[in-house]
């Protein structure tokens, strides 16, 4: 059979170059002739539509087609003149970014990566530079970035001195001998490599730059193995040392942590969890024996160490922590209530569950519960960071959660820690680490007061604070005014300034002359217009007990002298505002005078 012979397909034939290019040859309706529109009606938005057989485009012409609506700015927005009177970004010229009409154009990079506006603290020659880091992806609204405090006060912040000691939070192992069930730690046991890594983690600690205060948790530190190794050879690196442990650990135990740490703990922190402690009372004759013997043991040249207990306020424990918390101040202990937290957040309190947890301190006794600080200024990644069992290194322990900043592996030669000698602001919405808070490594308040307190003992002018009336300027917040002057007092104290233990400083209430609180090295001394006994008046009315606390003396309806121990600027500023609301039945909105005398 005959196959079917191949019909040969019909080849397109090559158009005349002169016809692609809208010569003479080109097809109906792509001509490149002259508009229709009359010269002047350039913000036409259509595409104009062009006659047949017009001339050819000029030399030079690129072969796209140029459309005039596009290349000039439409007749009826307003130009360069009108804009800058107005106060518009206009374009800039050197580039695709804006410049404002008064300031020169701005500099390579994103504005976020440079330098931000820091308002000069008095005290100081100037405040401490921030460098902005990227808070937010690039889609986020401008008007959605940042701490809205901030933005009320148009980006202006105070930051925090620098710290002379720098902090470290390590966990250590992540082991532990309870089980809670509220607990947000992983456990595995791996003592094998913590005790080899013992020698190596020392001597990434002796690269530190500076002093430092090691504080090591877990899991539960001392259930490892090396853990009095550890201790002894931070002391001997002159460091401190503190701990967060569960408490239950015997009395030898501890005996030997305290004898390797040779008078240089930092804060004993002992964690009482009802599940395994279903009678308080022996708990408390332990922390007692604990105290006593961190006492005995201290080096004088340092200062006292702080012990605390404290508690997570699950809601199985929230109904006895007004309890507990009189029980421990009753005994002269500073208790701290912890708020619970599921997936890294803080649980859904009620508004009267929060309103209990904020009268009995807030989250350690900072006075708040979830810390919401994005934006502010803080050390944390120079000065402080958290450390895992593996050496892994992170900002914060925000950060460590998000498996952000992370600064490295402390046990490489090449570990760095972050910044320029400058703070960083925080990126987190919610922070839990109140370590930096405490340590004044964090700008706490939407607007510090003047003038700036120092930030560590370390750094106070030796001659102290100066004598004479402070006119502090009062926030919504009153501990904005009650911190810094406090913090003076203490670190004229440590420093041993002339005349340190004969100051008083003296918080009065403006237009209230019946209202006042002194407050020495080691008393308290206040207003008591009422005729029960303080002590128990202050627990029926929530407020926070100060380490060491105790009756000096008491007049019926006049006054009351309270003694404490080693208190903390942020335990004697929650005592203090918490003390003048509770005698006095203050406004929320009252504003204090301040005054440094000597006695």
């Amino acid at each position: 059979m005959d196959r079917p012979r191949a019909v040969p397909r019909r080849q397109r034939r090559p158009r005349p170059r002169a016809a692609r290019r809208g010569g003479p040859l080109a097809r109906r309706g792509r001509g490149r002739g002259a508009p229709v529109l009359p010269a002047g009606d350039e913000g036409e938005r259509r595409r104009p539509r062009l006659r047949r057989g017009g001339p050819p485009p000029p030399a030079g012409l690129p072969r796209t087609r140029q459309r005039p609506a596009a290349r000039e700015p439409r007749a009826e927005l307003p130009g360069a003149p009108l804009l800058g009177g107005r106060g518009l970004p206009r374009p800039d010229p050197g580039g695709r970014r804006l410049q404002l009409p008064d300031r020169a154009p701005l500099r390579g990079g994103l504005a976020r990566e440079r330098p931000g506006r820091v308002a000069p603290a008095v005290g100081r020659p100037e405040a401490v530079p921030v460098r902005h880091l990227p808070l937010h992806r690039p889609g986020q609204p401008g008007d959605d970035r940042g701490d809205p405090a901030s933005r009320a006060r148009g980006g202006r912040v105070i930051a925090p001195p620098r710290p002379a000691e720098g902090a470290v939070s390590w966990n250590v192992d992540t082991s532990c001998n309870y089980r809670c069930t509220y607990c947000t730690q992983r456990f595995k046991d791996d003592r094998a490599r913590w005790s080899r890594d013992t020698e190596r983690f020392l001597a990434a600690f002796s690269r530190l730059p500076g002093r430092w205060e090691v504080k090591i948790s877990g899991g539960e530190p001392f259930v490892h193995p090396t853990l009095d190794e550890i201790v002894a050879g931070l002391a001997g690196l002159g460091f401190r040392v503190s701990v967060v442990t569960n408490f239950s650990a015997t009395a030898e135990r501890i005996a030997r942590f305290v004898g390797a740490a040779r008078g240089r703990v930092g804060v004993f922190s002992a964690s009482l969890h009802p599940e395994y402690v279903p009678d308080v009372g022996p708990f408390l004759d332990k922390a007692l024996a604990t105290r006593r013997l961190l006492d005995e043991a201290r080096d004088p040249s340092l200062p006292p160490p702080g012990f605390a207990v404290t508690c997570v306020a699950t809601r199985d424990v929230l109904p006895r922590l007004p309890g507990l918390a009189a029980r421990f101040a009753d005994a002269g202990v500073t208790f701290k209530v912890q708020p619970e937290k599921q997936d890294s957040r803080v649980v859904d309190y009620s508004p009267a569950e929060r309103d209990l947890l904020v009268s009995l301190g807030g989250h350690n006794l900072t006075g708040e519960i979830d810390h919401r600080y994005r934006g502010r200024p803080c050390w944390a990644g120079a000065r402080y960071f958290v450390l895992d069992d593996r050496g892994e290194a992170f900002r914060c322990y925000p950060a460590r959660r998000a498996r952000t900043d992370r600064l490295g592996n402390l046990l490489s030669p090449a570990f760095r820690l972050l910044g320029d000698g400058s703070p960083l602001p925080c990126r987190y919405e919610s922070c839990h680490c109140s370590v930096p808070i405490s340590r004044g490594m964090m700008s706490r308040s939407a607007e510090e007061t003047s003038p700036a307190p120092p930030g560590d003992r370390e750094t106070a002018p030796a001659a102290g604070p100066s004598v004479g009336p402070r006119r502090p300027r009062m926030g919504a917040d009153q501990l904005t005014a009650i911190r810094p002057p406090l913090q003076e007092l203490l670190a004229a104290i440590a420093n041993r300034a002339p005349r340190a233990n004969d100051l008083c400083l003296t918080f009065s209430v403006q237009n209230h002359g019946s209202a006042w609180v002194q407050v020495t090295h080691d008393t308290v001394n206040f207003a008591f217009p009422h005729s029960s006994p303080p002590l128990s008046f202050l627990r029926r009315h929530f407020v926070p007990s100060l380490p060491g606390e105790g009756l000096l003396a008491f007049e019926s309806g006049q006054y009351a002298t309270l003694s404490h121990r080693s208190s903390s600027t942020e335990e004697l500023a929650v005592f203090v505002d918490r003390l003048l609301d509770a005698v006095h039945d203050l406004p929320p909105d009252y504003r204090l005078d301040v005054e440094f005398v000597h006695l």
